[in-house]
């Protein structure tokens, strides 16, 4: 049988992809007397044994369809990238991502930071309609369907080989099959079946968390056809911190003033509070392996006391709301990168949305800068130091007492103050010029080496995959092999958490799943 339209990956980019190319024909075909049964083949081959496994993890199963806001505001959450993600977002914007699923009968709600999820929190509404849809569109979806090999004849139809075991390698099976290829070949070998489309659509996922099926397949398959890769690497990712329970000195950086701001204490704790409210943190992606989570920070004196916290590793479970974490310089920026947002302390060490934002850019050997409170007020070492003046002339009180009363957790206070060695029960009325320059540093600077990026098996999204200057940005087509199209995070595209890689999966699965019909119009 010979496939219009055969889809690699049943994720929320190939059947995004697939749905298109079918309702794309279906449209077309209205009007017409009689529909023909050979011009709307479309299959999915799926390696797992259900569809969708990876959207069903996301958001904690919640499942963070897209984000609120102008499409235009997205461009700026994919890095360097914007240019190409572009055609595609405004192909398929975020409004009408939510009308779609309106329609497929998923009531969405939004957050008040502005992410989108189904009002229901479940990922398996969202999978289980776009499921519905495929099917009344005639769409084959078969799982159990490992690719191995794909190959391209000299009549541009290709050939796709697949088994039933996920895990058979091309080379176990290679003397299996005997199919001609030419210089344009296009692999993907198999034991059970074969399988011939004129069109085909790679929408095999990174290859993070690897236990939902996403082992970078299509990255081989790109890589046989001609296609160049932008290494791949994790991204959306927590960070292990070197010596992270071990105490070490402090760092006398200077940081260089962005912006002042006259503040009291009383503002302190509103805009701590301001900024825990302003958003939900992001919850992390995947059940049963947070990289990301969201406890509590508050502790009382008590429990302070009784803990004799000594390490980073013991602040594990503690997050801060809208800090500044900053990198001097890394292979990306030369001139250094800050972001604010949220931060989790972990028994590895850190995570959060600032960090796992912030990891498509770094690697080990690069050196963070934490700030402990909140950016929109101390963004100047002068105007906290002018801060700590104003209270120490006010109260008779100890250093930890002062940071405590700023709403710094007491379990990071006392690890904050060994590892600059500044005496926690000293009053602030003997603090001089030079500890308080200490201090402020503590607060505002505190250094962090990376030892390491989180695993595949914790981040959510891989950076790199198929180079982008090889793909037509406008449809989505493969530069090199007519008729071979590309969605979703097998290419070199990450985003930002909050919605935002779901969007580009759908987006440019939909605009590919377009022109892949009109290749077979």
């Amino acid at each position: 049988m010979l496939y219009d339209l055969l889809v690699i990956g049943a994720g929320p980019a190939g059947l995004a992809g697939a749905i298109a190319a079918a309702e794309s024909w279906e449209a077309a075909s209205r009007g017409m007397s009689e529909r023909s049964p050979d011009r709307s083949r479309i299959a999915i081959l799926e390696k797992n044994e259900e569809p969708g496994r990876k959207l069903l993890l996301s958001g904690s199963g919640q499942c963070n369809v897209t984000h609120a806001g102008p499409i235009a505001d997205f461009l700026n959450h994919y890095g360097e990238h914007a240019r190409f993600v572009k055609p595609a977002l405004y192909h398929w914007t975020n409004a009408e991502q939510v009308a779609w699923l309106q329609r497929l009968g998923v009531v969405t709600t939004v957050t008040s930071g502005g992410k989108v999820f189904p009002r229901s929190l479940s990922a398996e509404e969202i999978r289980n309609a776009l499921l519905r849809e495929a099917r009344r569109l005639g769409i084959d979806c078969q799982c159990g369907r490992s690719v191995q090999r794909i190959e391209r004849d000299f009549d541009g139809i290709f050939h796709l080989m697949t088994s039933t075991d996920p895990d058979t390698s091309a080379a176990d099976i290679a003397d299996t099959t005997d199919i001609a290829t030419t210089d344009a070949a296009f692999h993907a070998e198999a034991v059970v079946g074969e399988y011939s489309a004129r069109c085909v659509l790679l929408a095999t996922g990174g290859m993070t968390y690897p236990v939902t099926g996403t082992t970078g397949d299509g990255y081989r398959f790109a890589e046989q056809l001609g296609h160049t890769l932008v290494p791949p690497r994790v991204a959306l990712a927590p960070l292990v911190i070197r010596d992270w329970t071990t105490v070490r000195g402090y760092s006398n950086r200077k940081i260089p003033p962005e912006f002042s701001a006259e503040v009291s204490l009383e503002n302190v704790t509103n805009k701590r509070r301001e900024a825990a409210g302003s958003g939900e943190t992001d919850g992390d992606l995947f059940r049963g392996n947070p990289p990301y989570g969201n406890e509590s920070h508050g502790e009382s004196r008590g429990d302070e006391s009784r803990r004799k916290s000594e390490t980073w590793r013991d602040c594990a479970g503690i997050s801060l709301s809208a800090v500044r974490v900053s990198v001097a310089k890394c292979e990306r920026f030369p001139k250094g990168l800050s972001r604010v947002g949220d931060l989790l302390w972990t028994h590895r060490g850190l995570s959060g949305p600032v960090i796992l934002d912030m990891s498509r850019y770094l690697m080990a050997g690069d050196t963070l800068e934490v700030s402990f409170v909140p950016a929109a007020l101390f963004g100047n070492p002068a105007a906290l130091e002018t801060f700590l003046q104003t209270e120490i002339s006010r109260h008779k009180e100890s250093v930890r007492n002062l940071l405590a009363r700023m709403e710094i957790p007491l379990r990071l206070i006392r690890v904050l103050l060994a590892q600059h060695q500044i005496p926690g029960e000293l009053p602030t009325s003997q603090m001089d010029r030079k500890l308080r320059k200490r201090l402020v540093t503590a607060i505002l600077a505190t250094r962090f080496e990376i030892a390491a990026m989180g695993k595949r098996t914790e981040a959510m999204v891989t950076c790199g995959g198929v180079a982008l200057d090889e793909v037509n940005r406008n449809t989505m087509e493969s530069r090199r092999v007519p008729r071979l199209f590309f969605a979703g995070e097998v290419l070199d595209v990450d985003g930002d958490c909050g919605g935002y890689n779901l969007q580009f999966a759908f987006s440019s699965g939909k605009l590919a799943g377009y022109h892949c019909w009109r290749h077979i119009e």
